[in-house]
Formats: structure tokens, C-alpha cells, sequence
């Protein structure tokens, strides 16, 4: 009696380990299952978020690109007008400096011509 007893025991005792078991290990595969779920779903996120934020740098460094370019071109005209205002300068300076011999010349040879002139007159 006691022996059938302890063997249904043991046979039920192993059935309710063996269906404990079964059921572990459902929910040990479902959450396996889940984790994996959640990996790719991370995995694809991230790529997302990559792509992302390459197209964001690389549009920015368009945007950066062209602005330097910009300012190369402002920086450009304003060194082609820096030249064009010296070359005036210049050319307005050569046409004073003539115009200062010119004068200079005129009015030496005219206190010369005085000059004689009064020695001339005095001899």
C-alpha cells in the first residue's frame, strides 16, 4: 500500500515536474523569442537613427561648404575693389606729380627769366 502510494507519489510528483518544465521552458523560448524581437527592433532603430544623422552631417557640411564659398566670393570682391581703388590712387597720384613738375618747371624757369631779366636791366 504504502509502496503504490509513494509510486503514484513519485509518478505524479514526475509529471507535475515534467509539465513545470514544459511550461519553463515555453516561457523560457517566448521570452527568448521576445528578447530577440526587442534586439532587432533595437538593431533597426539604430540604423535608422544612423542614417539619419549621416544625412544631417552631410547636409550640414553642404551648407558649410556653400557659405564658405560666400564668403570667399565676398572676400574675392572686396580684394578686386581694394586693387581697382589703389590702381586710381596710383594713377590719380602719377597724373599730380605731373602736374606738380609742371608747375614747378614753370615757375623755376619764371623766376629765371625774372631773374635774367632784372640782371639785364641792371647792367
Amino acid at each position: 500500500m504504502f509502496k503504490s502510494d509513494f509510486a503514484d507519489l513519485r509518478n505524479e510528483l514526475y509529471t507535475l515536474e515534467k509539465n513545470d518544465f514544459s511550461v519553463l521552458k515555453g516561457e523560457n523560448e517566448r521570452l527568448l523569442a521576445d528578447v530577440e524581437r526587442v534586439k532587432l527592433k533595437i538593431k533597426d532603430e539604430m540604423s535608422k537613427l544612423q542614417g539619419s544623422v549621416r544625412l544631417d552631417m552631410n547636409l550640414e557640411k553642404g551648407r558649410i561648404r556653400e557659405e564658405s564659398q560666400e564668403q570667399e566670393a565676398k572676400v574675392q570682391q572686396t580684394s578686386n575693389k581694394i586693387d581697382t581703388e589703389v590702381a586710381l590712387l596710383r594713377n590719380q597720384l602719377g597724373t599730380l606729380k605731373f602736374s606738380i613738375i609742371k608747375y614747378i618747371v614753370g615757375s623755376i624757369a619764371t623766376v629765371a627769366a625774372l631773374f635774367f631779366g632784372y640782371f639785364g636791366l641792371v647792367k
